[in-house]
């Protein structure tokens, strides 16, 4: 199966692999009331369950990464968030976008301001628009 949320932030797509086309096809889409079912890393089993990073979107883009445990039972899937991570890095606090493992090791793409002064005046400018547009 292949997991993406390319085309919607609340739309988790799940493709399954077909062989006779020798490429994935479209198979569920689960909506999600939250800007959470994008991918933030590749699946992974631990003890005996399967689990996937996906990127919390609700603040801001990839602000962190909620390991979500998956459950698959009478043709249904449904998820459970066990962690919620963010950024570990004492600069890049904007978010944490990707976490995987290969290997053995483990990537983190963690993110933050190339101008922090500047950055953080562009951020809360932007508050200030949706905050407006929210009360029209």
């Amino acid at each position: 199966m292949l997991f993406t949320a390319a085309h919607n932030d609340l739309i988790l797509d799940i493709y399954k692999w077909n062989a006779e086309k020798g490429r994935f096809i479209p198979w569920r889409q689960i909506t999600s009331d939250n800007k959470n079912p994008r991918m933030g890393g590749q699946l992974f089993e631990y003890h005996g369950n399967i689990y996937y990073p996906a990127q919390d979107c609700n603040s801001n883009y990839g602000g962190a990464i909620q390991i979500k445990k998956i459950n698959y039972s009478d043709g249904e899937f449904s998820f459970k968030t066990v962690k919620r991570i963010t950024s570990p890095h004492p600069k890049m606090k904007l978010g944490l976008h990707t976490l995987n493992e290969y290997k053995g090791a483990v990537v983190i793409d963690v993110h933050g301001y190339r101008h922090p002064i500047a950055g953080k005046i562009v951020d809360w400018m932007i508050r200030i628009k949706k905050k407006t547009k929210s009360h029209k």
